[in-house]
């Protein structure tokens, strides 16, 4: 079989990825013969191993205009050869993997819902985008079965796509327990409750901390320990995407990530607090993440041959964006309802932006109105 997956490890991405990997050595391991194919922003194709696994990496289409239908024609055409050679019967793939496939005969298309489009835009309330939305409509067309991770996103997305009475089998994603598993110098601790995913709205992560008045009261001894290194994986990814690192493997993102993801405040703005304590009414604390693309950040990194040639791959992308920093803070209480923002009427998109710098000069108060 062979699965469609742009994001699998050490490339970037993200869940989908892992994943992909996590099966596809498992099936190896039972006899399965697996090929992951996907398009990357590489200069010419490859093929690696890994574990029995091949995973083809194809060299993807630049201009937007023709990129969607090139990047299908590499795909369909390397599955046909797939199929041809190595008798390939059966190709997996997420929401949207068959938008720009062509005909594969004899090869089983089956979609494996994580999430698509359509199900995070409107979860989110937001209208899904016209070409995303397209793409992940006629993908569900050209596919001959359905499962997916959840029933809820299985539910969700029937009624979003109009899938009307098609089948979808409940798979629930595998764990890899060579990375997840119990270790004997880490103790288990009562009430601890550990957050590990991106720090971002579609995780889940505010309704978790919305949640803990209700976890408190059922179990007093709860804590939640929100993991840096989420926030650190997420702009590690958004600094590849700029051109800023070329490695989302190691530490080059703290060139421009040089601070922590957020502190107590109180008495003082910076508030000592120990972060393992359970969280209580009355608590305040700021979420932070900023990166900060300095001149200063480039000449002081070490003069050795290694950061020499970081610096040279990445000149292109810190000239277009020197001089510019960007922080989102956030400060929150908790209380005895819940979780409140006390910094949600601060402006933050586009449009709020440039609505603010029009009205200088007027009397606008950004201050919320607390209890």
């Amino acid at each position: 079989m062979a699965y469609l997956c742009s994001e699998y490890p050490p490339g970037k991405g993200g869940g989908i990825g892992t994943f992909t990997r996590a099966m596809g050595r498992a099936l190896v391991q039972a006899g399965v013969s697996v090929d992951v194919v996907g398009v990357y922003c590489k200069g010419q194709d490859v093929v690696e191993e890994d574990r029995g696994v091949r995973v083809w990496r194809l060299a993807g289409a630049r201009a937007p205009l023709t990129r969607f239908v090139r990047n299908g024609w590499k795909l369909t055409r390397k599955l046909r050869e797939l199929r041809d050679g190595a008798g390939l019967e059966l190709v997996e793939g997420q929401e949207n993997a068959f938008a720009a496939l062509g005909p594969v005969q004899g090869v089983k298309k089956i979609i494996r819902m994580h999430g698509g489009h359509h199900f995070f835009a409107v979860t989110l309330g937001r209208r899904p985008a016209a070409w995303r939305g397209w793409q992940e409509r006629r993908s569900f067309g050209q596919a001959d079965a359905l499962c997916a991770v959840s029933r809820h996103v299985a539910e969700t997305t029937r009624e979003l796509l109009g899938l009307g009475g098609r089948r979808i089998e409940i798979l629930p994603n595998c764990v890899d327990t060579e990375m997840f598993r119990p270790r004997e110098e880490v103790r288990e601790q009562d009430g601890l409750i550990v957050f590990a995913g991106t720090v971002c709205e579609k995780k889940g992560i505010r309704q978790l901390v919305e949640a803990m008045p209700a976890i408190l009261a059922a179990c007093p001894g709860a804590r939640l320990a929100d993991i840096h290194r989420a926030a650190a994986e997420a702009i590690k990814r958004g600094l590849l995407d700029l051109g800023l690192i070329t490695d989302s493997a190691g530490d080059q993102y703290k060139t421009w990530f040089t601070h922590g993801s957020g502190h107590f405040i109180g008495i003082d703005v910076h508030d000592v607090g120990d972060t393992q304590r359970p969280l209580e009414p009355g608590m305040a604390f700021t979420i932070e993440p900023g990166i900060y693309v300095r001149r200063e950040a480039l000449e002081s990194l070490p003069a050795d041959a290694d950061h020499e040639a970081f610096a040279a791959a990445i000149r292109p992308a810190f000239e277009k964006y020197r001089d510019i920093g960007v922080r989102i803070e956030d400060t929150f209480l908790m209380t005895t309802s819940g979780l409140k923002c006390l910094s949600d009427c601060v402006p933050r998109s586009v449009r709020e932006i440039e609505a603010l710098m029009k009205a200088r000069g007027r009397r606008v108060s950004l201050l919320p109105v607390l209890p």
